[in-house]
């Protein structure tokens, strides 16, 4: 299913980029940075003349020669944004400034609250002048506008947008928010229902959101030349797919594209499950779930790489960890999941595709044949090592080669990763926590059981799970199961359970977004913290878990997750039941819980039609191009299953449907805990 639909999109929204980077500093913002990353690194700049890349920071200026500066940002230019921009022009020699935006005009006359009527480019004028002014001349030149830098293409069909990072559904703790903005406007009737919420009565920054949302795919399949058929699984899927159709850019795409091409839009909160599951299938989720994250980047990981330093043979084994920690971050600069290269072109698409013991095979013999090509002596032990030592044996041979370190740095990195990975202390942990679930699955009252493990102690006596583990497992079991079918003698005891594990654990063991319900932050000591301030943490924790499950009340055909026709009861990912659904052509018709959005006068008049004969509705699988978006968030376990999926309906219906995964960001355990159970997704910062 490789394709070059991706890299056709990136190269539409780049090339308006270079045009202007010719003999200027770029100041980029971390969001675009990771887009560049995974769109050909700086060379993309550099190889057009950009003189020098910098931070978007206000502890960065240009030298006093650079006259021409370029800004790279994915917010609205207002607050923080428009503050560091001030900064870095007042304290540099620029005479020419050219200001690029991820976010639209439109979107930035609704975030400033302007009238429908105004011009829709007020706002980027007012900073061209205020940007001159800061220049201090207004003889002076400066350029702003909008160019959707949205893409980040971690392989050929895969692709993320790290400028709505922070982007979640709605989920039913939101009403309450959402009523309160409604009540400051002056409207009385409340809304009770997320199915009553509608695009305006939400909080301007979620509109913003939703906006830029809209303008990326707009720019997707501008790139394409198509026109969309739009499907919704979701509230929030809803009302993005109606703002798609509404836009006046998308109404006048559709009418000038050539090629056509399916969206089907789904909510992360339908399926909580797969998103805080301990897989033993992906090697990728593990990875990106267990080893820290690489900083300035939403969905990429921090490797070791000393071992391929000098440095690592001096270590003599008996430094403590905060000694080989310094060396670490002194020595060698972390490696990362990076994009493909010549001598590794592919190997991040198979580790993603293939289930665990297949890609770490896919990794060994990678690294074996490019030890033989370099001419190192790999020959084997009789020992038996773990994949891990083997890795570890093999990467040593590197060492000091830095003509083969340069030309696989690729491989080495992913294969270091891959090795930290499983070697690392809480490897073990998910395997438990993965085993712990699928007795979660068989159990009719998973939450009783999550009682009686909630404070197991190894044989060293310590505790087995952390406050992340057993939160962890609560919403495992809670978009799982009903909750409103464990009697309120088990929920009480979770109560009692977790409130007294809070109370006893670390700071450091507790999760920051718990941190901040509790009023606290990792500097602090809570030896004072009063049990009933726990308690009330707890009890809206346990609200909020609650509601899980009811979020897919609305639906039929997908209500249910837990498949128990055959054999034991197992879980089926959403996505899964899905996709046999769009797939089977024994159902001529979509079930209603897959929303087809009509997207024009045609799809009115066949609606009208039907009422007088039968006309078939489109389908997600009819067009050449599937584009598969999930909004808050994918694991890569799903683009596995989705890969496996398509290329089964491809060789069972000959057909060949390309098929384009897409979500804001990649989710694993901890961060999806945060984001159903501490995060302000209703306000996400769009500064």
């Amino acid at each position: 299913m490789e394709n070059s639909w991706i890299k056709e999109a990136r190269k539409f929204v780049w090339n308006k980029v270079t045009q202007k980077v010719k003999h200027a500093v770029v100041f980029i913002d971390a969001s675009c940075a990771e887009c560049l990353f995974w769109s050909g690194g700086p060379t993309v700049l550099f190889s057009n003349g950009a003189l020098e890349i910098k931070d978007f920071s206000s502890f960065e200026n240009g030298s006093v020669d650079q006259k021409k500066a370029v800004f790279l940002v994915s917010s609205v230019l207002r607050g923080e944004t428009l503050s560091i921009l001030e900064d870095i022009i007042k304290t540099s020699n620029f005479d020419y400034c050219v200001i690029i935006t991820t976010v639209d005009a439109d979107t930035h006359k609704m975030a400033y609250g302007h009238a429908p009527g105004n011009d829709s480019k007020s706002v980027f004028d007012q900073c061209e002048e205020n940007a001159c002014m800061w220049m201090g001349d207004m003889n002076y030149t400066c350029e702003v506008f909008h160019v959707p830098l949205f893409m980040s293409p971690c392989t050929n069909c895969v692709y993320l947008t790290p400028s709505l990072n922070n982007l979640f559904p709605l989920i039913t703790n939101d009403l309450c928010a959402i009523d309160s903005v409604r009540r400051s406007r002056g409207e009385k009737h409340s809304i009770e229902r997320l199915s009553d919420v509608h695009f305006f009565s939400l909080p301007v920054n979620f509109r913003v959101q939703v906006k830029k949302l809209v303008t990326y795919f707009n720019s997707l399949f501008e790139s394409l030349n198509c026109k969309e058929e739009l499907f919704a699984v979701g509230h929030t899927s809803r009302l993005v797919a109606t703002q798609l159709t509404n836009s006046p850019q998308g109404k006048q795409r559709r009418k000038q594209a050539l090629n056509t091409s399916s969206l089907l839009l789904i909510d992360r909160s339908l399926d909580s499950i797969q998103a805080v599951q301990h897989s033993d299938q992906s090697l990728v989720d593990k990875i990106l779930g267990i080893l820290p994250e690489l900083a300035g980047h939403h969905n990429n990981i921090s490797v070791d790489m000393l071992r391929l330093t000098t440095a690592y043979q001096l270590i003599d084994g008996k430094m403590d960890n905060e000694e080989l920690q310094m060396i670490r971050e002194s020595v060698a600069c972390p490696g990362c999941l990076c994009p493909p290269d010549d001598a590794c072109p592919l190997l991040l698409e198979e580790m993603i595709k293939l289930p665990q013991k297949e890609a770490l095979k896919s990794i060994k013999r990678g690294l074996l044949e490019a030890a033989v090509e370099e001419g190192l002596d790999v020959a084997g032990d009789e020992e038996n090592l773990s994949f891990s030592d083997e890795i570890y044996k093999i990467v040593e041979k590197f060492n000091g080669n830095s003509g083969a370190i340069m030309y696989n740095n690729n491989l080495l990195q992913l294969s270091m990763a891959a090795a930290q990975c499983l070697s690392d202390d809480y490897h073990e942990k998910w395997e438990r926590l993965g085993a712990l679930e699928k007795l979660l699955t068989l159990d009719d009252d998973p939450v009783a059981r999550i009682v009686q493990v909630m404070n197991e102690v190894d044989d060293d006596g310590n505790e087995k799970w952390s406050v992340d583990d057993v939160l962890q497992l609560l919403v495992f079991a809670s978009s799982l199961h009903d909750p409103s079918n464990t009697s309120d003698e088990v929920w009480d005891d979770v109560s009692s359970s977790l409130s007294l594990m809070i109370s006893e654990r670390s700071v450091d063991d507790l999760p920051e977004g718990l941190l901040e319900v509790l009023g606290m932050n990792q500097s602090e000591d809570n030896s004072e913290l009063e049990l009933d301030q726990v308690q009330d943490a707890v009890e809206e924790i346990l609200e909020k878990l609650r509601k899980i499950y009811p979020l897919r009340s609305q639906l039929s055909y997908l209500k249910d997750l837990r498949k128990e026709s055959f054999g034991p009861p197992k879980y089926e990912p959403l996505l899964v039941k899905l996709l046999k659904q769009v797939f089977d052509p024994s159902r001529p018709d979509l079930h209603p819980d897959v929303e087809h959005i009509s997207t024009g006068l045609m799809d009115l008049l066949k609606s009208g039609f039907s009422m007088f004969k039968k006309v078939s509705p489109p389908r997600p699988n009819d067009a050449k191009i599937l584009c598969i978006f999930v909004i808050g968030g994918i694991t890569f376990e799903e683009v596995r299953i989705i890969h496996e999926m398509v290329e089964h309906y491809n060789s069972s219906q000959k057909r060949d449907l390309q098929v384009l995964i897409g979500s804001n960001r990649i989710t694993f355990p901890s961060d999806t805990i945060d984001r159903l159970l501490f995060a302000n997704n209703l306000r996400p910062d769009v500064d």
